[in-house]
């Protein structure tokens, strides 16, 4: 079932927007994108049969404004089915992805569609953020990584080199790539930006031109395990293609992933011996990998800090071996006394 026009033209982008119960941030992130400088474009929403009243305000909105295609799912299908659904539907050259908790600064599409237009080696084009929380209250700036090289680096163990909500895709490359895996429930975004980078360039654009709302109901607080497990999935499919096939030892690299995103139990020494060939991929000289490399590092005073001493020197040591680093002995006793206070 569709509201609004019927018969859509040719527009040049299409946002494509599915939500399920996002009542309460809705409206703002709807006059967000109607309220854009570039007006060249179809706001194909999908109702992903929510129970709240989500339906009730796109089905307002729909009916005084043209540019929106309203489309309800008979039942709820989930985020990943939702979107090829849009995908599917979708009119524009270009899908610029907008969540229902999110805010598109009024240049957002303008600035995008200019540098794909002058861009065509690029596939997925996101921008940089600011952090917003419930009540809208600035919580931080972040700042990401925008040449392709280092972006595709950084997707080796992280999913946010790209910001879902941000991306402003050719419809092309992602009808070549064949969309977003519905095996994939969670974080589906990732392993849709890995497919793509096999080949498409990816970049952000330097500007803050998306606010993204930290939220206790996005789905990354409610499902916050089960999107780290799937990102684990494919973080680690990414590296075994990344080795030429040769994939670190499932056990060991999972609980070096876990602790490279602060969950620092499990990793020991002993695992730090089984990753040789991660150890190899991270430290290769014709990749641009220095934002994870300094993930590392953090990772190693964070083991410190923690208590885990042995692990985290051990770390460190490796990291010496590999790059040549020398981290400051004073660094080193100052994490380890701070780990001693902080346990008294």
């Amino acid at each position: 079932m569709t509201a609004g026009n019927e018969k859509v033209e040719s527009p040049l982008v299409t946002v494509l927007l599915s939500v399920y119960n996002g009542e309460r941030f809705l409206r703002e992130s709807v006059e967000s994108i109607l309220g854009q400088t570039f007006t060249d474009f179809e706001f194909l929403i999908v109702d992903d049969a929510s129970t709240d009243s989500t339906a009730l305000i796109l089905t307002e909105y729909a009916g005084r404004e043209s540019r929106i295609r309203l489309v309800h799912n008979p039942g709820n299908l989930g985020l990943t089915r939702s979107l090829n659904r849009g995908l599917a539907l979708a009119a524009g050259k270009y899908v610029a992805r907008q969540d229902a908790d999110d805010v598109s600064l009024p240049e957002r599409l303008q600035r995008q569609v200019e540098f794909l237009e002058e861009h065509e080696d690029i596939a997925v084009l996101g921008t940089c953020l600011e952090i917003i929380d419930e009540e809208g209250k600035l919580l931080a700036t972040r700042r990401l990584a925008t040449e392709s090289d280092e972006i595709e680096a950084e997707l080796l163990l992280k999913n946010n080199a790209l910001l879902h909500t941000s991306v402003a895709i050719r419809k092309s490359a992602l009808l070549e790539t064949g969309g977003y895996d519905e095996r994939i429930q969670f974080a589906q975004d990732y392993e849709l930006w890995w497919r793509v980078s096999k080949k498409w360039k990816l970049a952000n654009l330097p500007e803050v031109l998306v606010k993204w709302r930290e939220s206790s109901q996005r789905i990354s607080s409610v499902h916050r395990r089960q999107q780290l497990n799937s990102m684990f999935e494919t973080s680690l499919k990414i590296v075994s293609e990344r080795t030429g096939g040769k994939a670190p030892a499932r056990q060991a690299y999972e609980k070096f992933w876990w602790a490279y995103h602060g969950y620092l139990d499990e990793f020991d020494s002993e695992d730090i011996k089984a990753l040789t060939s991660l150890w190899d991929e991270v430290y290769r000289a014709d990749r641009k990998m220095e934002l994870t490399r300094s993930g590392m590092r953090q990772m190693a005073f964070n083991l410190i800090d923690h208590r885990r001493i042995g692990t985290g020197l051990a770390l460190l040591r490796l990291i010496r071996e590999r790059s040549g680093e020398r981290p400051r002995y004073k660094t080193i006793v100052r994490h380890i006394l701070k780990a001693f206070i902080s346990s008294r």
